[in-house]
C-alpha cells in the first residue's frame, strides 16, 4: 500500500476527535462565525517559517490559488458550524463528507485533468454511499443545505491546494495556503454583525474554552498538515473519498463510549441507529478494499 494511505488513516482518526469537540465548542460561542474566525486566524502559525528562509515569494498563480482556496475553506467552515449548531455531528459530517468527495472528483477532473484507475469509480461510489448512509437524514432543509454547500466548497479548496503543490514546492504551497485562510478569516470582520460577535467573544470568553479551542485546532492543524501531505503524495480525489474513514472512527467512539457519554452520541446508543451505521461502514470498507487491495 502507498504510505499516503496510512497518513490519511491517522489524519481521519484525528478529525473524528476534532469534529466531536467542535460540536461542544459551537454551543459555547455566540455565533458559528466566531469559531470559524478562530480556525482561520490560527492558520497564521506557519509564519514562523519565514525567518528561516524556506518560503519563497509567491507567483501570481500561487496568490490567486491561495486566496481562492482560503475563501472557499473559510466559507465552508462557517457553513459547517452553522449546520452543527442545529443538527447532530453524526448527521452533518457524513453528508458534508460525501459532498466533498463528489465535488473533489468533479473539480479534479476539470482543473487537474486527473487520470484515474479502472477500479476508481466502483470504489469511489461505495465510499460515497457509505458516507451518506452514516447519516439517518434527520437534517432539516437548512442544515442539509449548509452541509452540502460546505462539502462542495471544501472539495474546491482541496483541489486548488493540490494545484499549488503541482506548480510549486510543498512548503511554499502549505505556507501560502495557510495565509489564504488568514486573509479569508480577516474578511469575516467586515460585516458589522459578525465583527461585533467576534470581538465580544474574544474579550469575554472563558480562558478554559480558549485553551480548548487552541488545543482542538492544534489537533485539527496536525490532521490538516497530514492530509496535505497525503494530497501532495497521492490522488486528491482518493484522499477526499477516504474522509469516510472518519465516520468509521466516530461509530467506534459511539459503540465504545456512547452509553457513558450520551450527550455526545444522542442517537447512536440505540440499536436501531447502529444497524444502518454498521451497513454504512460495510460500504466504506468495501470501497476501501476495492480501491487499494
Amino acid at each position: 500500500m502507498y504510505i499516503w494511505i496510512f497518513i490519511v488513516l491517522i489524519a481521519q482518526f484525528m478529525n473524528a476527535i476534532v469534529v466531536l469537540l467542535d460540536k461542544y465548542v459551537i454551543r459555547q460561542v455566540s455565533q458559528p462565525v466566531v469559531y470559524a474566525f478562530a480556525v482561520g486566524i490560527l492558520s497564521v502559525i506557519p509564519i514562523v517559517l519565514v525567518p528561516f528562509g524556506v518560503v519563497d515569494a509567491p507567483s501570481a498563480i500561487i496568490v490567486l490559488n491561495a486566496l481562492a482556496a482560503g475563501c472557499a475553506f473559510i466559507v465552508s467552515v462557517v457553513l459547517l458550524y452553522r449546520a452543527l449548531a442545529i443538527s447532530d455531528t453524526s448527521d452533518v459530517a457524513p453528508v458534508m463528507g460525501g459532498a466533498a468527495a463528489l465535488s473533489t472528483l468533479v473539480f479534479s477532473l476539470l482543473v487537474l485533468r486527473d487520470t484515474l484507475p479502472e477500479s476508481f469509480f466502483l470504489g469511489f461510489t461505495l465510499l460515497v454511499i457509505g458516507t451518506f448512509l452514516v447519516s439517518h437524514y434527520r437534517l432539516s432543509y437548512r442544515s442539509l443545505t449548509y452541509a452540502v454547500v460546505a462539502g462542495i466548497l471544501f472539495g474546491l479548496s482541496s483541489v486548488l491546494i493540490k494545484n499549488m503543490f503541482i506548480v510549486t514546492t510543498f512548503l511554499d504551497a502549505f505556507f501560502w495556503s495557510r495565509m489564504g485562510n488568514v486573509f479569508a478569516a480577516l474578511l469575516l470582520l467586515i460585516p458589522g454583525e459578525s465583527r461585533h460577535a467576534i470581538m465580544h467573544d474574544v474579550t469575554h470568553q472563558k480562558p478554559q474554552l480558549a485553551l480548548l479551542i487552541i488545543g482542538n485546532k492544534a489537533l485539527a492543524g496536525t490532521a490538516v498538515f497530514l492530509t496535505l501531505v497525503a494530497i501532495n503524495l497521492g490522488n486528491v480525489s482518493l484522499v477526499s473519498a477516504l474522509a469516510g474513514l472518519q465516520f468509521v472512527f466516530l461509530l467506534l467512539f459511539a459503540v465504545a463510549a456512547g452509553k457513558r457519554f450520551p450527550q455526545y452520541f444522542p442517537h447512536e446508543t440505540h440499536q436501531h441507529a447502529l444497524i444502518p451505521k454498521i451497513l454504512a461502514v460495510f460500504f466504506i470498507l468495501a470501497g476501501f478494499f476495492t480501491l487499494f487491495i
